[in-house]
């Protein structure tokens, strides 16, 4: 297994504030609320210079070059399917709150007929029993750039406990799928190129 980790910088500002203008207090405590993130997956190797982990103040954005998945003659079944796994540690103030608010998935895709490309996140809080998984998936054939994104609903969003710091693990993954096995020969392939992850935060018991 390989495992990479970064801590990241931030820039929390006006465009936090006003975003979450009424759930999150507008003083200088955020400003060291940069998440420490790590990553391992097959999708995200280790030395993989286009793996690269970037916050904005308000959302994770984590760019790929190893989630590339293929379906073919002669190409190994593994090479189907690429995750990434990223542990989030936000470093917020006591009191406050946060959960994933949607995500959007950005990549190429060179489909045949009967194939399927699915984008999955799953995510859950360490110690916690709840878990979350959303897909999005397209059917062949297509041969296009695609973007693949979720809005959490409030039943779908697992929010981050108020006592205790937990870290989150979002697990990415990518797939290719098919009903049948006579549309291998000329081979699919679909890369996920980046993926975006906004954040809600917010007071506890608000």
């Amino acid at each position: 297994m390989i495992k990479t980790t970064f801590r990241i910088g931030t820039l929390f500002g006006a465009s936090l504030l006003s975003l979450f203008s009424t759930a999150v207090r507008a003083d200088n405590s955020f400003q060291s609320a940069a998440p420490t993130v790590s990553f391992i997956g097959s999708g995200c190797p280790q030395g993989d210079s286009g793996t690269n982990v970037r916050w904005d103040g308000s959302r994770l954005h984590l760019n790929f070059s190893g989630m590339v998945t293929q379906r073919g003659d002669g190409v190994p079944l593994t090479e189907s399917r690429k995750t990434c796994s990223i542990t989030i540690s936000m470093n917020l103030p006591a009191g406050y709150t946060y959960s994933l608010g949607s995500f959007e998935a950005r990549g190429n895709e060179a489909l045949q007929a009967e194939e399927t490309r699915t984008v999955t996140v799953t995510n859950f809080f360490e110690g916690q029993g709840a878990t979350s998984t959303q897909s999005v998936s397209a059917n062949g054939p297509s041969a296009k750039n695609f973007v693949a994104g979720h809005t959490y609903t409030g039943a779908e969003s697992l929010w981050s406990p108020c006592d205790a710091q937990r870290a989150e693990t979002v697990t990415v993954a990518l797939r290719i799928g098919a009903d049948i096995r006579s549309c291998l020969a000329n081979g699919s392939v679909a890369t996920l190129d980046s993926i975006q992850l906004p954040v809600r935060i917010k007071a506890c018991g608000s």
